[in-house]
Order: C-alpha cells, then sequence, then structure tokens
C-alpha cells in the first residue's frame, strides 16, 4: 500500500513539475520573440540606371545614410544602380505592384504610369520660367492626381 502511495505522490510532483516548466517555457518565448523582432531594420530597395560614378547615385548614397541616421537605424535603404534590377519599365512596374520600393526615373518614363506627367516631357511647353515654378506648385500637383485617379 505504501508503495502504490509512493508511485501517486511521484505522478503528481512529475506532473506539477511538467505544467510549471511549460508554463515557464512559453513565458520566456513570449518575453524575448517581440524584441527581436522590433530590432531588425525595415529595409527599403532603391533602384536606378545610372553608374555609381554620377552625382545622381552619389546623392541616393548620401539620402540612403541619412534615412539611416535619422531613423537610428530602423530604417534602411538599400541602392541598387546600373539597372540591376532590370530597365526602368520594368523596375517602375516592380514598384507599382510592391517588389520594389523606390525607383528613380525621368519623367517621360513616368508617364506610362499617370498620363498628366506627359505634359512635362513635351517640348516648348514652358514659356517662361515663372511658369515652371508655378507648374510644381502643389494646387498643380493634385489637379494632376485628381485627373490620373
Amino acid at each position: 500500500m505504501k508503495e502504490v502511495q509512493s508511485v501517486t505522490a511521484s505522478l503528481i510532483e512529475r506532473r506539477k513539475v511538467l505544467k510549471l516548466g511549460a508554463g515557464a517555457a512559453a513565458a520566456a518565448s513570449f518575453g524575448f520573440a517581440t524584441p527581436a523582432l522590433a530590432q531588425r531594420a525595415k529595409v527599403f530597395r532603391y533602384g536606378h540606371n545610372l553608374p555609381v560614378e554620377t552625382v545622381y547615385h552619389k546623392a541616393v548614397v548620401k539620402f540612403a545614410e541619412e534615412v539611416g541616421k535619422l531613423s537610428s537605424g530602423k530604417l534602411k535603404v538599400d541602392i541598387y544602380p546600373t539597372s540591376q534590377l532590370g530597365s526602368i519599365p520594368e523596375m517602375l512596374s516592380a514598384v507599382k505592384v510592391g517588389s520594389l520600393s523606390m525607383a528613380q526615373s525621368v519623367p517621360a518614363w513616368y508617364s506610362n504610369f499617370m498620363k498628366p506627367i506627359d505634359a512635362f516631357t513635351l517640348p516648348y511647353i514652358v514659356s517662361s520660367t515663372s511658369w515652371s515654378v508655378s507648374a510644381g506648385s502643389a494646387r498643380a500637383w493634385r489637379n494632376m492626381a485628381r485627373c490620373s485617379a
């Protein structure tokens, strides 16, 4: 009889240990998983077709450095120059579907996706510098966005 009691007591103790161990493991995994995910930087991919020697590429590098610095490393911009991610139309299509974060091009290429931008690619459309400056105003861009929607 005494033997049966000791077996039962050891089973009860064993169950308590297993429950406590499972509970502690679950609590520890919840506590450690969240900060590890929060420490990972959000990465943006930036593609363009220009060589690395150009001033435009150097400006993009400076942009990437500033993004990293101002976000305390929480944001990162990976730069892909010289059409490494495809031609200009392919990169712009990738931006449109969301597989590429950013792409750089001239307005003529963007007009395939937003027709009102064609106005900025026409020769001799700007009669003066002052008109050119006003065309870049927020009101003009809002009207253009409304036309393309």
